[in-house]
């Protein structure tokens, strides 16, 4: 039986196991631990986070839920609980939690940011306003206060958006947040050419930042250097679609993709779409490369074959691409499903976590494929964020799914998707290369 030091020793291992990704070693420590102290507090919070991590999000409740019952005084696993219902969209019992920790624990300024994150996302602007304040109050030089009062203050007040988010910077230059939201502030003020400067300055240290690119291409139009954004933006050098052949053991793409729908349909871990994702009316499986992975498997390599044909393709001389160079292995692929409902759509968005992006077209409602003159269902590239609000007009480019066709596309380009009003589901696969 572990002693008391050894217990803090595994959940501090287990802790940092947590926050490096490895959520299986985690697991593996706290289990022993576990067996012996099935009852403590600490240990059932991690398991809790772990779980959560991990999509297990009826587990993570009941680990959760039992460290309260355990420490009803204690406001991180109040806080906890709170931040775990926000993750599932039950908004409401998570704003009664993160009011109760915020009780218990009036001067943890995180669990203010926390109540904050909520609220906003909740549309109760002022009182996420008063949280983060609260925050700040406790904490003047926490650089998540700053930047989420920055953040907030986008909608309503970008002077003191700006002064937030420079000050977020000072305290914690690598808050990469904080460095989108004050490009994000500096355009939407019209002063593109300091946004410039910052991503300039970023991608000298990373060439990969998706976040700078595509800001960097925006603050060039905003500055009239149309030439040079083009060459970033350019959909006919960097957007391709390649439709795809049947896969070993499939007489045609059809029987495919409907192997593919009814896969993802019955997934164990297909969730509603959660707070702060680019799509609206729908479903998720957050990992499809993790088992079951059933007619996936045989996706997974039509996905590396359409890559390498992808770089094959791409123009050599021209630098500005960070993927422009050959891979020196095969890529690592992320690639989770989305299965939008009635009036699904996507906010313009980039995949800060790829270099090159795809989507795979699985199942289309038949308003997407009659092509009625709507552009219901259809991607559209370019659009940027609202909150950008740019001056200038930005050339899109609206393209019509097509089932068992994959388009391929820098990760730094913006897309989303128009809404479609009709009952029928939308399935698409999509995916990000490293």
């Amino acid at each position: 039986m572990s002693t008391p030091q050894q217990a803090i020793a595994q959940i501090a291992q287990a802790q940092q196991l947590f926050l490096q990704g490895s959520l299986h070693a985690a697991r593996a420590v706290l289990s022993p631990l576990l067996q012996t102290h099935p009852e403590h507090v600490d240990a059932l919070q991690v398991l809790g986070l772990i779980a959560q991590q991990e999509g297990e999000i009826e587990q993570a409740i009941a680990s959760l839920m039992r460290a309260a019952e355990l420490a009803p005084k204690r406001g991180d696993v109040q806080a906890n609980i709170g931040n775990l219902l926000r993750a599932v969209e039950r908004c409401e019992a998570a704003l009664a939690y993160l009011e109760r920790a915020v009780k218990l624990a009036p001067n943890e300024a995180l669990i203010h940011i926390n109540l904050g994150l909520l609220l906003q996302d909740m549309q109760q602007l002022p009182a996420a306003e008063a949280a983060f304040r609260r925050a700040l109050a406790l904490q003047p030089q926490l650089a998540a206060a700053h930047q989420s009062l920055g953040h907030l203050l986008l909608q309503t007040d970008l002077a003191q958006a700006r002064q937030h988010l420079i000050r977020a910077l000072q305290l914690s230059p690598g808050l990469h947040t904080a460095f989108k939201d004050l490009c994000t502030a500096l355009i939407a003020m019209g002063e593109p050419e300091p946004a410039l400067a910052l991503c300039t300055a970023r991608l000298h240290k990373v060439p990969s930042d998706q976040d700078a690119l595509a800001i960097k291409a925006l603050a060039l139009r905003e500055l009239g250097h149309d030439d040079q954004a083009n060459a970033l933006l350019d959909c006919d050098i960097w957007l391709k679609s390649y439709a795809q052949e049947p896969p070993p053991g499939f007489a045609c793409m059809s029987d495919f993709n409907a192997a593919l729908l009814a896969h993802v349909q019955a997934h164990p871990k297909l969730t509603t779409i959660l707070f702060a994702q680019a799509t609206h009316h729908g479903k998720r499986v957050n990992d499809l490369l993790a088992p079951p992975k059933g007619p996936v498997n045989l996706l997974e390599m039509m996905m590396h074959k359409a890559l390498q044909r992808y770089r094959d393709e791409l123009p050599r001389h021209n630098g500005l691409a960070p993927f422009a160079q050959p891979p020196t292995g095969q890529s690592h692929l992320r690639s989770w499903a989305v299965l939008m409902e009635q009036h699904g759509h996507e906010t313009p968005h980039i995949h800060p976590d790829g270099r090159i992006s795809g989507v795979y077209y699985v199942h289309l409602p038949d308003v997407v494929v009659q092509n009625d003159g709507s552009c219901a269902g259809w991607i559209e590239f370019g659009m940027p964020d609202p909150l950008f609000a740019a001056r200038r007009p930005v050339p899109t480019r609206k393209v019509q799914p097509v089932e068992g066709t994959m388009l391929l596309f820098p990760s730094y380009f913006w897309h989303r998707t128009i809404a479609f009003d009709t009952p029928e589901h939308r399935l698409s696969i999509a995916f990000d290369s490293h």
